[in-house]
């Protein structure tokens, strides 16, 4: 579930008291006896009516219930975003707190696709002791306990229900997640509050926290350019004269080499000093372009996604700097970087179009310094939008190296006839080969190849 649309709420939630199912049934009684009184002509019978009709309209004279809404990771806590890897349970907290008024709180998290749930109560009431069991899957999770003594949780309807006031306990749940696919969750919470003597009822629900899955990619990581032109120190072996471990040539000594160069056996050999060349390891710009727009189908989005985070890994654990560029319904970047939080950044730029790192833009066109001069640009699209087509003409005539990753093996989601498929292939060769003109490389990731493999071949063809 990657729902952009859906934001964080962690303010104050006021309830409108509405009567519950006890104050209407109350409320019918005293309207019974009133029409009896009326049609037995029987006033004194409105004395029993009457203390109902005040009993019931009391507390919804009293002002709103205001209820917040909190989740982290350890208690106590807030946090509006838990992330996460794919099949890593991560435990959160969730506190609901009565803010403004008096109220008994019921809440519990509601279903949410592509998630797995155990929920337990985490306490949070002094003096009271609890046997907890809580399960769930596929439906709404039931907890089941006892409490004692003031201020003690109730259980009903399945959710701790906690009496509280403004400086009262709340009702708080711990609850374990895990996510069986990469993307963004928010986690709805029902927020139900019940009045005095049961008589109001209000219910609200409420997004205290977004569940950030990041994908989880195997094997070793791509290694797209064999030669780094940036004249900054890394981990990438270049073709050019530095201090690096990759024997270059053994030449003469020259004033001014260092002693630490000089080769001892060449020069006792030949009866002069010679000294051991070897080729620098410099780091690297990278720029992920990630298409967005289109619809390629489920299968060529999900292989966009891990393609991008696999090459981020494999940039950053290489020393060299890796930035983001989004493009399709949400158009963003994030700078690049080398620093340990840029792999979070990246992966949560790429997961939600509202995050705050990210900088937006408008049109179809990366800003030119969204993309640093000589960087390399991978870029992951199913070259179905000719808005992406377009950016990555502009940013080979900027003069970037850019990798065009075509991750689509076929547009069709039923089988198609031969003549179909044979045309398609056709009209892909064709533009492969119009990219491949103007200076894109252009390389087939089919299913059943690794990316490193695929990016290879684009090495060898330089």
């Amino acid at each position: 579930m990657n729902d952009g649309a859906v934001q964080v709420d962690t303010g104050p939630v006021a309830l409108d008291r509405r009567p519950s199912s006890r104050a209407i049934a109350m409320i019918a009684c005293a309207g019974l006896v009133a029409a009896l009184a009326v049609g037995s002509s029987r006033p004194e019978l409105l004395a029993f009516a009457a203390p109902l009709i005040g009993f019931v309209a009391a507390p919804l004279r009293t002002a709103r219930t205001e209820i917040t809404v909190v989740a982290a990771r350890e208690a106590p806590g807030r946090a509006d975003v838990v992330r996460c890897a794919e099949g890593e349970p991560v435990v959160i907290h969730l506190s609901a707190v009565v803010t403004a008024g008096r109220a008994f709180i019921r809440c519990r998290p509601l279903p949410v696709p592509g998630l797995t749930i155990v929920a337990a109560d985490s306490g949070g009431v002094p003096g009271t002791e609890r046997d907890v069991d809580a399960v769930y899957s596929g439906g709404a999770p039931e907890i089941r306990g006892e409490g004692a003594g003031p201020g003690a949780a109730m259980y009903s309807g399945g959710a701790p229900e906690v009496r509280g006031d403004g400086a009262g306990p709340g009702a708080s749940i711990a609850v374990t997640v895990t996510a069986d696919r990469w993307g963004r969750y928010p986690l709805p919470v029902e927020v139900v509050a019940i009045g005095e003597a049961g008589l109001t009822r209000g219910v609200a629900v409420r997004y205290p926290v977004v569940l950030q899955v990041f994908p989880v990619t195997g094997g070793p990581g791509p290694d797209m350019i064999d030669n780094p032109s940036l004249a900054r120190i890394g981990s990438q072996c270049s073709t050019r004269p530095g201090a690096g471990m990759e024997f270059a040539d053994i030449r003469p000594f020259v004033p001014g080499d260092r002693i630490r160069a000089v080769n001892w056996r060449v020069s006792a050999r030949r009866g002069s000093v010679f000294v051991t060349d070897r080729y620098g390891e410099l780091a690297r710009d990278v720029v992920v372009l990630v298409d967005e727009g289109g619809d390629p189908g489920p299968p060529a989005r999900d292989r966009v996604v891990r393609g991008a985070v696999e090459i981020a890994q494999a940039a950053l654990r290489s020393g060299d700097r890796v930035g983001i560029v989004c493009l399709g319904r949400a158009p963003r970047w994030l700078a690049v970087s080398s620093d340990r939080r840029q792999f979070t950044g990246l992966v949560a730029t790429l997961l939600d179009p509202g995050e705050r790192a990210a900088v937006p833009f408008d049109g179809t066109v990366p800003p030119r310094w969204s993309v640093p001069p000589g960087a390399t640009v991978v870029a992951l699209t199913a070259l179905l939008d000719s808005g992406v087509v377009s950016a990555l003409l502009d940013l080979r005539r900027r003069g970037h190296r850019v990798v065009a990753v075509d991750v689509l093996e076929h547009p069709f989601r039923t089988p198609a006839e031969p003549l179909v498929r044979r045309l398609w292939s056709l009209e892909r060769t064709g533009v492969h080969r119009d990219l491949g003109a103007v200076g894109v490389e252009v390389v087939a990731w089919p299913p059943e190849t690794a990316l490193a493999d695929a990016l290879r071949a684009t090495g060898s063809r330089r």
